[in-house]
């Protein structure tokens, strides 16, 4: 039991989907690395050292949050999912617990199935990006119906179980989760003061492009090129598979395209497996980042949109204003091959 009396983290939802819709597109591993810090909650999954997946909400989607500083945690932030504003976020508590009893917990009531099909979806209707984003627009809503969970996460502190209580139709159930010392795994970072290329888009060529390359392909590579000599810049993804290749390649002032940043040329080598794990995030995202920094890593960021309901509590009642950058964000990181 933790020395000081009463609980050190306590977050409340009206709806536990703000929780189920981030876990599920980084359910790559059995557990899950949880941080907690003065901005948010941040959640990792790793297979190896070559490819991580972060999922992060940040602490004003939750209409009442409450959290007070372990004193033995380091002030210091791995929270790489965020901009590069918030890397001075003070951790307060960090710990495992299992990322499959999680989700089981969660969805107790029902109300945490598997996120959409980004082929089941309305938001990619043709109209120009400035007429979908803000004032309640597609980029920030997701406007699936569905029955509500109201959820809380308390947490006493360290050694303790991570408590999860649901309330669905006056009724309540509570789990507890134990939690686990974390392994010394280091957090992948893209390095944002050596950013080489970056474009921001709408969610969907990307994802229709990773979905046509076969299951077979082992390697894909990313190439950035810019603007030159009258010639507009691009993002080309393309990879050979037994079924034949595969090459797509978005001009950086399409329609679909909100930002495009590249000076030089860049082209790295990812795994394929690793790429395409991506497409669980893409297929609830409306707009993605792709940014590749100097060392080659490769950030794949999905803005995953909230529901009406969650947007009226985390406004609470007009007195703030919820924007792109507050949504949750789901981000996969790639090594590249080293040959």
């Amino acid at each position: 039991m933790a020395a000081n009396s009463g609980p050190a983290f306590v977050a409340h939802s009206s709806d536990v989907r703000l929780l189920s819709n981030i876990l599920r597109p980084i359910a790559h591993s059995s557990h899950v690395l949880v941080t907690i810090s003065d901005t948010g909650i941040e959640f990792l999954t790793t297979s190896d050292r070559s490819f991580q997946a972060h999922a992060y909400i940040k602490r004003i989607l939750f209409p009442k949050w409450q959290c007070r500083k372990d004193p033995t945690a380091v002030d210091e932030s791995p929270m790489n999912t965020t901009s590069p504003g918030d890397q001075d976020a003070i951790i307060s508590h960090v710990f495992e617990i299992s990322l499959k009893t999680l989700l089981e917990c969660l969805d107790i009531f029902g109300g945490a199935p598997a996120a959409r099909n980004i082929a089941d979806t309305d938001w990619m209707d043709g109209r120009p990006e400035r007429d979908r984003t803000g004032g309640g627009g597609d980029v920030l809503l997701d406007k699936r119906k569905g029955a509500k969970t109201a959820m809380m996460l308390r947490y006493t502190g360290k050694g303790d179980p991570l408590v999860v209580m649901l309330e669905d139709n006056d009724v309540v159930t509570s789990c507890e989760l134990a939690t686990l010392e974390p392994d010394d795994t280091s957090a992948l970072g893209m390095d944002h003061r050596d950013m080489r290329a970056q474009i921001i888009m709408q969610a969907e060529w990307i994802t229709v492009v990773l979905q046509s390359f076969h299951a077979t392909c082992s390697r894909i590579i990313f190439s950035f090129t810019p603007s030159k000599a009258g010639r507009r810049g691009f993002l080309r993804i393309f990879g050979d598979t037994d079924a034949g290749s595969v090459d797509a390649t978005l001009p950086g002032d399409g329609k679909a395209v909100a930002k495009f940043i590249c000076e030089r040329k860049v082209e790295f080598t990812y795994s394929f497996e690793h790429v395409s794990r991506s497409l669980k995030g893409l297929s609830s995202a409306n707009k993605t980042s792709v940014r590749i920094d100097g060392q080659g890593l490769l950030s794949i960021q999905c803005l995953i949109p909230i529901n009406s309901s969650l947007m009226e509590d985390a406004t609470c009642g007009g007195r703030n204003k919820i924007e792109a950058s507050h949504l949750p964000i789901v981000d996969y990181l790639c090594c590249p091959y080293e040959d």
